[in-house]
Order: C-alpha cells, then sequence, then structure tokens
C-alpha cells in the first residue's frame, strides 16, 4: 500500500520544523526532493556521505567530525604527521 505524504510521520515532523522556525513555502513543485552531503578529502576520494531524511535535522555534529576526520587523515602521511 502506498504511503500519503498526509499520513507520513516523516512529513509532518518535517511541517512541524518548519512552522517552529517560522518557514513558509506553497510545497509546489520539487519541495521534498531530498539531497545529502559528500565529504571528500584532497585527493577526491569521498570519505563521509550523509543522505537527508525528510523531517530530521541536518546531524552538523556528526559532519563536523566528518570533516576534522578527512583533514586529520590527509595530515597524517605513514603514521607520522607532517610538520
Amino acid at each position: 500500500m502506498m504511503k500519503t505524504l498526509s499520513n507520513d510521520k516523516s512529513y509532518r515532523n518535517l511541517s512541524e520544523r518548519l512552522q517552529s522556525k517560522n518557514i513558509t513555502g506553497n510545497m509546489k513543485g520539487e519541495g521534498l526532493v531530498q539531497g545529502g552531503i559528500i565529504i571528500f578529502d584532497k585527493a577526491g576520494v569521498a570519505r563521509h556521505a550523509y543522505r537527508e531524511e525528510t523531517g530530521s535535522e541536518i546531524p552538523i555534529h556528526d559532519i563536523l567530525l566528518a570533516i576534522q576526520e578527512a583533514v586529520r587523515d590527509e595530515d597524517d602521511v605513514g603514521g607520522q604527521q607532517k610538520e
């Protein structure tokens, strides 16, 4: 059975979050297209990916940790820190 947006808990959560932040919109077009974040290292290797979930906050803390890890690993050469 196909779920409708009006019955979807994540849609209700999204609506509540938007209202609490005083964000308005008309819900026309591609307003529910999901995206995400991919963190690459300097060599262009994908190190972390976050897929957006409708109604959920972006985990900023986790993303910042992933960025710090990618930078730290770039500075780590053969187990030794670059100087």
